[in-house]
């Protein structure tokens, strides 16, 4: 949080007392700039889906919040903190698996190597790219290239459920 805050110039205040709580404020500068909008008849079916996602992200919290928010939309969810897990699991499941959601810098391998370890053994997969990091990180992994689908963190609700509806419909 700390980081996206700084990165957007803004600051957190903090405030705690013992048998008490705390109190987190985020400020955020504020801005001129309009918000986009999606067209109304895409708006209407953009939030669920049905379809098999596996979820890659070694950042637990998130991994977490984006597995339960995703079952909440319908999608059947498979949720792993680490790649060779996911491989593992892609390697001995039956069913379809539609789309990989993967944090782009990991630990044991980055999201490109588990694509394409992934799709030699489910071919059929889309892949949704999920990260925190600045552009200039991102690129020297070679993740601005033209065709990758990329989120950067953080990310709204619906930013997350619209990018995974135009990668799983434009597949269709």
């Amino acid at each position: 949080v700390y980081g996206s805050v700084k990165q957007h110039n803004g600051c957190i205040w903090i405030y705690s007392e013992p048998s008490v709580g705390t109190t987190f404020k985020i400020y955020l500068p504020l801005t001129e700039e309009a918000l986009s909008e999606l067209p109304g008849e895409y708006c209407q079916n953009v939030l669920t889906g049905n379809e098999t996602v596996i979820v890659v992200e070694d950042e637990e919290m998130v991994g977490v919040m984006v597995e339960s928010l995703l079952k909440k939309m319908g999608y059947s969810v498979f949720y792993f903190n680490d790649p060779i897990d996911a491989l593992e699991f892609a390697g001995s499941a039956e069913q379809r698996i539609d789309l990989l959601l993967s944090d782009v810098i990991m630990p044991s391998m980055n999201a490109l190597e588990l694509t394409e370890k992934l799709k030699a053994i489910k071919p059929e997969v889309n892949v949704v790219y999920m990260s925190g990091y600045t552009d200039n990180v991102i690129a020297h992994h070679g993740m601005l290239d033209s065709g990758i689908n990329l989120l950067q963190k953080p990310f709204s609700v619906n930013a997350l459920l619209t990018k995974i509806r135009q990668v799983l419909e434009t597949a269709e």
